[in-house]
Parts: structure tokens; sequence; C-alpha cells
């Protein structure tokens, strides 16, 4: 056992090695913490661009949860089986590592502890993210904690399971190991029920994604009754797979399984509905259906310190400056710190009004960004380790963190514009 264990802490050392050592460490950890992120961002404007309304709150829940967790089925599965086609096609040293004391089993089990953890990290800042930048709220009383531990013990053992079959059949099958794993990815995408309810899809493989689910909470022990406006968990679920209830409400409900309970009223309501909403994302909206999503009261603390850290760091550097300053100005640096002024000084209206003043920080995360990608980047390997860098760099991490993405695109991309005419009243 010792020595399993010694072989195991080696293979994963090696892993992690592999993992990381393309970067230097301060890079690496921005390159794992931006990525989840992103990659929430990119699920938000997904389904707000398919949905086109602020509606099925209860239904972007599920669909943001769902993929906030696939990314371990993403990890172990098919990274399993991306293992053996890096180590046979990109580095050439499969061999060595299949003759090697180690053995494939122990490395392929070390490597898997490594994909393992970052998954677990993907996974925990999307839903941090989806928690105090998206709003989404679950009643913590109401998790079950025991069938979530279950859940996710199983589902991880499951993948691992899954992940070596995969690496086993990339031994066997060389050839097609790449197509493999593509097909693998997309279909499980698909039948998961990850992007869109199992509902919509064809006849056959809705159905075996209805069964599998089914077979899944088959043993389960019914989760008791939520307040009025929650789902009754177990009973969904197993009317899932016999199709009686609609898509939005089977989508939502796959997660009571797992303990994490979604309030919803308008959840129930029918796939032909949901459906129709999502055709007519076209039209105006009615009266009183694009409400703005108002954040929560933590975050607008959240804001107030970002809007004050930026005066407190921004004003004593600049308009000391502009003060005291002899002789002409460069014209060029004159403009910058002109700018930086204008934005210290709006920052002190931010701490009064956050929400208000979100087109302040909009402005703040896009200049940084536009220099990150136009100047930095160019000249990255001796700009990487400068100071500048590091500020913007970190700056636009803070932005993408505090901003309330979902208030801003209703607001801003989804609600009405201003009118361009005369109103009758003004005539």
């Amino acid at each position: 056992m010792r020595a399993f264990a010694a072989r195991l802490r080696s293979a994963a050392w090696l892993g992690w090695q592999i993992e990381s050592n393309w970067a230097d460490p301060f890079l690496f950890v921005v390159y794992a913490v931006a990525r989840p992120l992103a990659s929430a961002l990119i699920l938000v404007g997904m389904y707000w661009a398919v949905a086109g309304q602020a509606t099925h709150r209860e239904l972007f829940m599920a669909f943001y949860v769902a993929n906030a967790f696939h990314v371990f089925l993403t990890n172990l599965v098919i990274g399993m089986g991306w293992l053996i086609v890096e180590e046979r096609e990109d580095y050439e040293t499969l061999k060595y590592v299949y003759t090697s004391p180690i053995g494939m089993f122990t490395y392929l089990a070390g490597r898997s502890t490594v994909k393992l953890t970052l998954a677990t990290v993907s996974a925990t800042l999307a839903l941090a993210v989806g928690w105090i930048a998206l709003g989404l709220r679950w009643d913590w009383s109401t998790v079950a904690w025991g069938p979530l531990a279950l859940t996710l013990a199983l589902g991880l053992v499951a993948g691992v399971y899954l992940g070596f079959l995969v690496a086993g059949a990339g031994l066997l099958l060389p050839r097609v190991s790449i197509t493999m794993n593509e097909s693998l990815a997309v279909a499980l995408y698909l039948l998961c029920g990850v992007i869109f309810p199992i509902d919509l899809l064809p006849r056959a493989p809705g159905r075996l994604a209805g069964a599998a689910l089914h077979l899944l909470v088959r043993g389960a022990a019914p989760l008791p009754a939520r307040a009025r406006g929650e789902h009754q968990a177990l009973g969904l679920v197993r009317r899932h797979a016999a199709g009686g209830v609609g898509a939005p409400a089977r989508w939502c409900s796959c997660w009571h399984h797992a303990g994490v309970t979604v309030r919803s009223s308008g959840a129930r309501a029918s796939s032909g509905a949901w459906i129709r909403a999502r055709r007519s994302r076209g039209r105006p909206p009615r009266e009183g259906t694009m409400i703005a999503h108002e954040p929560h009261i933590l975050r607008l603390y959240v804001m107030r310190l970002l809007y004050l850290l930026n005066f407190l760091f921004l004003a004593p550097d600049v308009w000391p400056p502009l003060i005291h300053h002899n002789g002409p100005w460069d014209p060029v640096k004159g403009v910058a710190f002109s700018f930086w002024a204008a934005l210290s000084t709006l920052c002190l209206l931010g701490i009064r009004h956050p929400l208000k003043m979100v087109p302040v920080l909009l402005m703040q995360f896009v200049y940084k960004l536009i220099w990150l990608l136009a100047v930095a980047l160019p000249m990255w390997p001796t700009m990487r380790g400068a100071e500048l860098t590091r500020v913007m760099l970190g700056g636009v991490i803070a932005d993408v963190i505090v901003i309330p993405w979902v208030y801003v695109w209703i607001t801003y991309f989804l609600q009405p514009g201003d009118r361009w005419r005369f109103s009758v009243q003004a005539r």
C-alpha cells in the first residue's frame, strides 16, 4: 500500500507539472481563475441571447448550476481520453510511461487527481460568480446535505471509472481516439440536459436520458415538502421520465435529487410556452415583463468598496501633479492624467449611487482590457512581469467579479432604449 501511495503521489506530482509548467505561477493562477469566470460569462450571454427576456430565472439557475458541475464530467472523462492522445501524439512518451515502474493504471489515477482538483476549483469559482456577481440565490437551509454528498461521491467515482474506460479505448483505438473524445464530449453535453431540457431531444435519445435520470434517483428517499412555490423533488424527477411535467420544471427538478432546492413558481410553465417565449425574443416586451434585476445588498457594498479603492489609489497619484505641475504638459500625458482625475472623481459619486455609476466601472474595465490586448500582449515577454501589467490585469479581474453583469445586460440591452423623437407632451 505504501508503494502504491508513493507511485500515486509521483504520478500526481508529474501531472501537476504537466498541467502548470507552461507559464509562471502568477500567470497560471490568473488563467485558472479567469477560465471559469469567462465560462460563466459566456453561459450568461448564451442564455440571455436565446431566451431574449428576463424571465424564467429558475430555468437559468438550473442551466447555470448544471454547467458548473458538468466540468467534473468533462475533466475526468474527456480529460482522461485526451491524456492518452497528448502522451502519445504530442509528447511521444506513452511507451515510456507504459514500461515505467509507476505503471499505466497508477499514472492515470495520479493524473486524474490533478484534473479533479482543477475541476473543483473551476466549479467553486463558477458557483461563487453565480452567487456574488449574477445574483443567483438558493436556500441553504433546504439543502439536503446527505443526498448531495452521496450524489457527488457517486458521480466522481463514476466519472473516474468512465475516464479509465475512455483512456483504455484510446489505447486500443489510436486512429479514432481524437474523434471518439470529441464525439463523447458532445454526446455527454447533450444527454445530460446541461445546455437545454432533455425533453427537447428526439424521442430515442430523450427517452434514454430520461430513463438514466430516473434510475439515478429511483432509490433516493423523498425530500421533505418545501415552502409554497417550490417543487416536490422526487415526484417531479420521477414524472420526468414519464413525460408529465413541462420542460422548465423538469430541467430545474433534476437538481433536487442532489439536495439543491430551486425556488420557482414560473418553472411549472409548459414546454410549448417556454419555446414560444424563446421565439418571441425579437418582439417588443410587454409592460412589466422586463424588470431589471436588482443586485443583492452585499453586491452593492462590494461595488462601493471598489469605487472607494479606485479613488484612494488614483487620487493621490493624479491630483497633486495636476495642481502643482510646472511648465507645459505633454498633450498625450495630460490626457491620461485628466482621464484618471475624472475617473477618481466620478468614483466618489459611485459610493453614493453604485448602480447609477456602473458605466464608470464598465469604462474602467474596457480601457484596461484594451490596454492588455493592444499594448501588453504584443510585448508579453517583456511586459508580463511589469508592475503596470499586474495592476491592469488585477483591475480587469476585479471589474469582472464586481460588475453586476445581469443588471447591465437587462438595463442596457434588453430594456427599450430612450426615445429618438419628440414626445407628444413636448409638442
